[in-house]
């Protein structure tokens, strides 16, 4: 359905407000929340996953925009 999602951006309102890479935020968000709820990692290092990893997505997408 993600694929089906992008696919149909230039007939939707920008609700991601130009995030660079939302997708691979929204990828290892949601992988660092399924962690947490399975208690496989404790709220700081979700939080601490979370920061690293979504700043690193976001550089990608930085450096995809160039």
């Amino acid at each position: 359905m993600l694929k089906a999602y992008g696919d149909n951006t230039p007939n939707i309102v920008d609700n991601i407000r130009n995030n660079l890479n939302w997708q691979g935020v929204r990828d290892v968000f949601y992988l660092s929340i399924k962690d947490l709820l399975l208690e496989k990692k404790t709220p700081a290092e979700v939080a601490a996953g979370i920061d690293q990893s979504c700043n690193t997505a976001l550089s990608i997408g930085r450096g995809k925009e160039k």
